[in-house]
């Protein structure tokens, strides 16, 4: 690579690839401030398990009949949902929220605009980069290379 000789376990690895080519496809989220892209999932699974900390609290907490659960507690739950719904780029329209009453449907559509954007962009990438599998596979077959 690069003029140089790349070892792999103790292993030079030298030469022409068979076929000429590596069979390697990169399929990169929307590119946005670093090479790899933005991941919707970084960070995330950290949130989701606090999320279900908080929701089992509010339910292993045995109340008397005439009494509530800690606002508190469910209040700090609803809004860490809130947080990860954000985090998630979803819009609030998605899961019912709508801060106004009978909005149009164009209204609703706009308020969903950014994420079936997102999507949009995301398949875009991700058929291109199929594509380019498909193009590889008849080229790997026919050299009798398999991939485990």
């Amino acid at each position: 690579m690069d003029g140089k000789i790349v070892n792999w376990a103790g292993i030079p690895m030298q030469g022409q690839p068979l076929g000429g080519m590596v069979p390697y496809v990169y399929i990169p989220h929307i590119r946005a401030g670093e090479f790899y892209g933005i991941s919707l999932l970084e960070r995330k699974q950290e949130l989701a398990q606090e999320i279900n900390e908080r929701m089992a609290d509010v339910g292993d907490i045995v109340y008397p009949t005439d009494t509530q659960p800690s606002t508190a507690t469910v209040q700090w739950a609803t809004d860490l949902l809130s947080i990860a719904r954000t985090e998630a780029y979803t819009p609030p329209v998605c899961y019912g929220v709508d801060e106004g009453s009978q909005r149009s449907g164009m209204t609703l559509v706009l308020r969903m605009l950014p994420l079936v954007v997102h999507v949009r962009q995301e398949r875009t990438l991700m058929t291109a980069g199929l594509n380019q599998v498909a193009r590889l596979s008849p080229q790997t077959a026919l050299l009798g290379l398999t991939f485990t």
